[in-house]
């Protein structure tokens, strides 16, 4: 796994004077105020290191330097890597996005696992609220373990929808539901969700259903205090779909894994994630059975500007 987490001590971040050439792009970037400029003298200004403990080590004044002048104890050189230049074009860029799709039908075929580290790269790679990087990843490619997964997901939605596929009890339902908790919409959605759940009890068969037979599933959870844990999770999911599509796979995020999280505590214990910690997001993960060859419409939006 690639996840680091970078320790919250006090943080030891010097500035090397004598390869330091004042261009104050630390002292530019640093979101914490670490860096001040003192005056030597009247030709003189000089940045130096005033509030070491108020780092919380994102590396951006590291990796800016021209003259290589910072080091940062939980940032050691070595672990830095040369960027290559950025040579997609905003077209390739635009089309990736529109291309994206979710994808339900999957071929059988298993992701080499030097492709799924390198969407676990991506992912951890994405942006988070002042570098928590906090966040943890479970990568699920046993298919019992799936199947098992999927199983605790359709029993705790089915338990809270059912009385969705009831039209006499929905219909008594409906106008304090509508009123009071969950609007026309979600009534709808709710509908739609557990008339198809009973189709598939009634049928014998809830494999698939959930996870559509993916041969990977990805799962992010982050502290449940975490005001920013949802949007970093999402952030590095996104992260993992678009990078996925260059290699020739599709993605499809699970809502239903991470509502049952969030009706039970039973996907948390099956996935032995402690009670201080959130499932925000999971994404399946496989090799499409099918090619998309036109982009879908999509609803017009209301854009305001002010």
């Amino acid at each position: 796994m690639f996840l680091t987490v970078f320790s919250r001590r006090n943080t030891t971040i010097e500035i090397k004077q004598e390869k330091c050439n004042q261009c104050m792009i630390c002292l530019d970037v640093c979101p914490n105020d670490v860096f001040i400029l003192t005056s030597h003298s009247v030709q003189q200004n000089i940045v130096q290191v005033q509030h070491p403990q108020q780092c919380f080590a994102c590396g951006h004044c590291i990796a800016l330097c021209p003259g290589d002048a910072l080091t940062h104890e939980d940032l050691p050189r070595p672990a830095f890597e040369k960027l290559l230049p950025i040579d997609i074009s905003p077209e390739t860029m635009q089309n990736l996005i529109v291309a994206r799709r979710a994808i339900r039908s999957y071929t059988p075929e298993m992701i080499p696992e030097d492709i799924v580290n390198q969407l676990l790269e991506a992912a951890i790679h994405g942006g988070t609220a002042y570098n928590g990087q906090s966040e943890g990843i479970i990568v699920i490619r046993d298919k019992r373990t799936l199947r098992e997964l999927e199983a605790v997901a359709f029993d705790v939605h089915w338990k809270a929808l059912r009385k969705f596929s009831d039209e006499k009890l929905l219909a008594k339902l409906a106008t304090l539901l509508l009123r009071f908790k969950y609007g026309q919409e979600m009534i709808n959605i709710f509908t739609r969700m557990s008339l198809k759940m009973r189709n598939r009890i009634e049928k014998g068969g809830i494999e698939g259903m959930v996870f559509r037979n993916a041969p990977l599933l990805i799962v992010m959870h982050s502290l449940r205090a975490n005001y920013s844990g949802n949007i970093n999770c999402a952030i590095a999911l996104r992260n993992i779909e678009l990078l996925a599509l260059t290699r020739g796979l599709g993605t499809c995020w699970t809502g239903y894994l991470t509502s049952a999280a969030d009706k039970s505590r039973k996907v948390q214990k099956f996935l032995s994630i402690p009670r201080d910690r959130q499932i925000h997001g999971a994404v399946l993960i496989g090799y499409p059975k099918y090619a998309y060859r036109l982009k879908i419409p999509r609803k017009r939006r209301e854009i305001r500007v002010i």
